[in-house]
């Protein structure tokens, strides 16, 4: 059985002081035990550089614990006020044309001093005054915390001089001082681009040498995550057993990388890990399986570094707005609350916060995704939400059998960079969607998290989107293949080693014995001119590789008579992308599709597939 406990978001700096209690109450009557708020309220209780008031926040927090209400308070980090802005005026991130960061939260470069200072002061003091507060639950870092919420190349953050100082630093100590071998293995003598000192060594302006690419996707994921764990620090530095979490946006696998995102190493040491879901497109099922993806995704990395998964936020509610919104449209009811709630705790979804209790009048998130009507009044939502999660308590266990799929931030950092198509999202979601429709659980597994896993022969290891592998991730793969686990590798895997380089004989590391095969080339076809699978007829899709077996047989072919799958012993390898096909096969095609998928992957061959209708 499932337990799952509901909250929702309320700011009270956005209502007046006497609607508190009354919107507390019906928060309370409505099922709801807790609220989080703190986020975006720096300036509320600090409106000036050392004046502290915290009497707004003192008659809050009593007044929710007076409504029986519990609080998950909100490091302020997220929205810096104007006044340190405008006092440092080289605070802000600055992106690879030069323009400071213009948005409304998440422009602080995160190695400037006076904003790290000036944050730590900031959380001490909440802490300290709020440490024994009975109201208190627990604490949220930040929020959706990123290199600066931009996930266009055009508008890359951060190339603040701060960030360029550490950044080299970084590469210093990673290459342990060596100039040399950093210029061997990136493979600098190409264009002369060969470094003699560190100080030569700028961020990529834009993708080019994929070794500093890289290395500058590495390094943003790295700050950000220093950024959270040092705040986690100072709170357990008040006190040591508060329960502290993080509430990662995950916006598929490109934006994430170019966000400066790892799941895994944000979650790591945490009592939660959340995320935030907003998807209602009007297509149930496709809102659903992007739900189901963006779960499973950060669930896996909250377990494997120790926390529980939680949903920080999920609307409440449709927009009340007069416009669209590029990323949530359309009104929708009570159905679709129901559905989203009960997939949240069909994937392991502990705590579930809704985003918000009322939408506010004005702000940059006017009308937004209120449970409550605007003026706090009751409506079905508020009125069901209870019952919703009565029904949440009665799922039962998931008993699926799991594969374990590998989400290798490497190569989708290249893919950010290098893919004009911007493949590599239809691709991890669509192997995501293969195997739940197969009837599996999906269990991602980072590089860390695949060196530690002790495999069995009954395991199942996917590498979907698995090009750019350091030799400790392909000695894992291995290590899995020597224990018996299956492994099933996408299009390209082991393209590249951890530098960005190709691999001299791919795939690499050993893996072309693995897989009983050499990758010879790689073929990108125009629309119109893909390869067909000769048992099925089927277009297979634009992206290619051309393997020559050496000990592996192909058990699908093209008309050709290329290899397009090759299985040796358990193991097969992809020279086509199937979940980038799934992904954009049609509703019709798709039953077709996904029966020859489970057929071949449970080592049935020459399985039907006809009647496809792809959108390629």
């Amino acid at each position: 059985m499932q337990t799952v406990i509901a909250g929702t978001s309320y700011y009270p700096d956005h209502w007046p002081r006497e609607d508190w209690a009354r919107d507390l109450r019906r928060i309370k009557k409505s099922g709801l035990d807790c609220v989080r708020f703190g986020e975006f309220s720096w300036a509320w209780f600090e409106p000036e550089d050392g004046r502290f008031d915290f009497s707004a926040y003192d008659a809050f927090m009593d007044t929710a614990d007076a409504c029986g209400l519990k609080l998950i308070l909100c490091t302020p980090t997220a929205a810096p006020p104007e006044w340190l802005l405008r006092a440092w005026g080289d605070a802000r991130m600055i992106d690879s044309a030069g323009r400071p960061h213009d948005g409304g939260r998440h422009m602080a470069c995160l190695f400037h001093p006076e904003y790290l200072r000036l944050s730590e002061r900031a959380i001490r003091a909440l802490a300290e005054r709020y440490k024994d507060h009975p109201a208190l639950a627990g604490w949220q870092i930040d929020n959706e915390p990123t290199m600066g919420e931009s996930a266009a190349i055009s508008r890359l953050y951060d190339y603040n001089p701060h960030a360029v100082l550490a950044f080299r630093r970084y590469l210093r100590e990673k290459y342990r001082g060596d100039l040399g071998a950093l210029n061997a293995r990136w493979q600098n003598s190409f264009w002369s681009r060969t470094y003699t000192d560190w100080a030569q060594i700028d961020p990529p302006a834009r993708p080019g040498i994929p070794s500093l690419w890289l290395e500058w996707m590495r390094f943003r994921s790295d700050a950000v995550t220093r950024f959270v764990r040092r705040q986690r620090e100072i709170l357990r530095e008040v006190k040591p057993d508060f329960l502290i979490g993080v509430n990662i946006p995950e916006c598929g696998p490109r934006a994430g990388a170019l966000l400066g995102q790892d799941y895994w190493e944000q979650s790591a040491g945490m009592a939660y890990a959340g995320t935030d879901i907003y998807c209602y497109t009007g297509d149930r099922g496709k809102d659903q399986k992007a739900m189901a993806y963006c779960c499973d995704a950060i669930a896996s990395a909250a377990r494997q570094g120790g926390a529980e998964f939680w949903i920080c936020e999920t609307p409440g509610g449709p927009h009340f707005s007069a416009w669209s919104k590029g990323f949530y449209d359309g009104a929708w009811g009570v159905d679709f609350l129901e559905d989203s709630v009960l997939r949240y705790a069909a994937h392991g979804a502990k705590r579930v916060l809704f985003f918000l209790w009322r939408p506010t009048f004005g702000g940059q998130e006017f009308g937004m995704n209120g449970l409550a009507d605007m003026d706090g009044g009751e409506n079905e939502r508020t009125q069901a939400i209870g019952a919703i999660f009565e029904k949440a308590a009665r799922l039962p266990a998931r008993t699926a059998q799991t594969v374990h799929v590998h989400y290798s931030a490497d190569s989708i950092c290249m893919a950010a960079g290098f893919d004009p198509d911007k493949a590599v999202d239809d691709s991890m979601h669509g192997w995501h969607s293969l195997f739940a429709d197969c009837g599996y659980a999906v269990e991602f597994v980072s590089d860390s998290a695949l060196a530690a896993k002790k495999w069995r022969d009954s395991d199942i290891l996917a590498l979907p989107y698995s090009m750019a592998l350091g030799e400790a991730a392909a000695e894992a793969i291995k290590a899995a293949a020597a224990a018996g686990a299956r492994l099933l590798a996408g299009y390209g895997t082991g393209l590249y080693n951890g530098y960005g380089c190709h691999n001299a004989a791919a795939p690499g590391f050993g893996l072309d014995k693995v897989f009983g095969l050499r990758v010879k080339s790689t073929d990108y076809a125009k629309p119109g001119a893909q390869a067909r699978m000769k048992e099925t007829g089927l277009a297979v899709g634009r992206h290619r590789v051309l393997c020559a077996p050496q000990g592996a047989r192909a058990v699908a072919v093209t008309e050709g008579g290329e290899a397009l799958v090759l299985r040796n012993g358990p193991h097969l390898y992809f020279a086509f992308d199937p979940g980038e096909l799934y992904e954009n096969t049609d509703t019709d095609g798709r039953p077709a599709l996904l029966d020859w998928f489970a057929n071949i992957v449970s080592q049935r061959e020459n399985a039907p597939m006809r009647g496809m209708s792809l959108r390629l």
